[in-house]
């Protein structure tokens, strides 16, 4: 058994170092060709600067793989893992843990796609503009833009609202995280802390009665 555990943390670990060296070799193509000027109205603006001959097809073909790598495949590998754990679910009998357990599985997969849908969607319809598969249209295109930068942010906040959802909802996430602060030693200054206030309290109470 402590063989068998050992593997699998050392296969989690890889898989973990996998999806980071991944994830690395993806944000390369911004990170080489990012430039930033400052307009006329001294407003620095970010973007990414292709060579102007190939632009568009380099645009298309990092945003491909963006789409592949970061949302279809990571939705696929989710809705395939948690599918063959809700079957598990299933077959066990435990109502309430079976709920809760479904409930984590339920928030997980809801908050990646409201983050991140919204998102590559306007992605897509930007590489629609740029390789003329739509035509341009100026309120459209800039319709397009407000929403690339609204729901990049959107995006970016699931990195937030997943933690939270690990720790609200997730029962042994929120035990580990107990153990970890009565470690460190908060969980017992914050309990003195409410049990210092709870006995003011009473004794204001005696007093004003």
């Amino acid at each position: 058994m402590d063989a068998r555990k050992a593997n699998r943390q050392l296969v989690s670990w890889g898989v973990c170092a996998a999806v980071w060296a991944v994830g690395a070799l993806l944000s390369l193509p911004g990170l080489f060709n990012s430039s930033s000027t400052t307009q006329n109205s001294n407003r620095l603006v970010c973007a990414e600067q292709y060579d102007p001959t190939s632009a568009d097809e380099w645009r298309l073909a990092t945003r491909i793989i963006r789409h592949a790598l970061g949302f279809l495949i990571p939705l696929a590998i989710m809705l395939l893992c948690y599918g063959v754990t809700v079957r598990r679910l299933l077959r066990v009998r435990g109502g309430f843990q079976r709920q809760r357990a479904m409930r984590v599985i339920v928030a997980v997969v809801v908050a990646f796609l409201l983050c991140w849908t919204p998102y590559h969607v306007a992605v897509m319809a930007d590489s629609f503009f740029r390789t003329k598969i739509v035509p341009y249209r100026c309120p459209a295109r800039t319709a397009v833009d407000q929403a690339m930068f609204a729901t990049q942010s959107l995006g970016l906040l699931h990195s937030c609202v997943n933690p939270v959802l690990y720790a609200f909802v997730g029962e042994k996430f929120r035990r580990r995280l107990q153990q970890f602060m009565r470690k460190a030693g908060v969980l017992e200054r914050a309990s003195v802390t409410r049990a210092s206030r709870s006995s003011l309290s009473s004794e204001i109470t005696s007093t004003v009665m």
